[in-house]
């Protein structure tokens, strides 16, 4: 007698005439072989299992987990138990949603969906481990039946890396979108904005104005000027045309960043600049930030 999975009854049917004599959660089976032409499948297809890196599960018609290759263990977060686990009694521990975040129900996974006799098309979800973490997952369920036995087999594939890196590509995408229509707001108010700075200048050079209605125009005046200059700013923020390095007063550049960034602050957010003076112009060199 050896002591096998469920999987070699399953994937090795031809080779092999098994009878189930226990099931153990995620553990071995016992089955009584009757090897032929001397194949003992077990290694060879635990190694294939471990080494797909894909998750591999087997879940008999009664709804009880018999298997799971340690890629499956790993990417729900579950250690090896010798006790029969169900199905239902181990799903509850996570939540699966689609991919608009509504909870997808168990009767809809496609385990239970399998296990009915309906054809299960691949299905993508997004899974809330216990612990907090969230995954991406694309899941495939087929069901068997051989050999007296039946059940469903689950291959499951952690794309959670490939997801964060499509939505970051599909954010930059609409950050650059973003750009290219701030490019053409900031144009249009610049326009704006230097038309109230033209009537401006006119109405200051009639000697006809009061001093307290020289003085507002004098403000209005000012402060068009800094809008104005923050508008520039923008619109060489928002151009697509080449880098090109030149040389820079580091201390210059540090006060236009903290300068146009300052409306973006908090009010309880203070930002204080320890500049040393006399430093020479330099050279730029470009920077990759993150968040931390």
């Amino acid at each position: 007698m050896t002591s096998l999975g469920a999987y070699d009854a399953i994937f090795a049917a031809d080779c092999y005439r098994a009878k189930f004599s226990g099931f153990g959660f995620f553990g071995p089976t016992n089955i009584i072989p009757m090897p032929l032409l001397g194949i003992q499948p077990a290694g060879l297809l635990q190694t294939m299992f471990e080494s797909i890196g894909a998750a591999v599960a087997v879940v008999n018609h009664h709804g009880t987990v018999v298997f799971a290759n340690q890629t499956a263990l790993d990417m729900f977060a579950v250690t090896r138990k010798d006790r029969p686990v169900s199905f239902p009694d181990w799903r509850q521990n996570y939540r699966f949603e689609d991919l608009l975040g509504h909870e997808i129900p168990i009767e809809q996974s496609a385990v239970v969906r399998a296990l009915r006799g309906e054809r299960v098309e691949s299905q993508e979800v997004r899974v809330k481990l216990p612990a907090g973490g969230v995954k991406w997952l694309v899941t495939w369920a087929y069901p068997f039946s051989t050999m007296g036995l039946a059940g469903v087999l689950a291959l499951t594939v952690d794309q959670t890396d490939e997801v964060e890196l499509r939505r970051a590509a599909e954010q930059l995408q609409r950050m650059e979108t973003l750009g290219a229509l701030a490019a053409g707001l900031t144009h249009d108010f610049n326009n704006i904005l230097d038309t109230i700075l033209l009537n401006v200048a006119l109405t200051l050079r009639d000697r006809c104005p009061p001093q307290e209605t020289r003085s507002r125009l004098e403000q209005i005046s000012v402060a068009t000027k800094k809008a104005a200059g923050l508008v520039t700013r923008l619109m060489q923020f928002s151009r697509t045309q080449a880098l090109q390095l030149q040389t820079v007063q580091v201390n210059d550049v540090v006060r236009e960043v903290v300068h146009l960034v300052h409306p973006l602050f908090r009010e309880k957010i203070v930002v204080n600049t320890d500049l040393p003076q006399g430093l020479p112009p330099s050279r730029p060199i470009l920077l990759k930030l993150n968040r931390s």
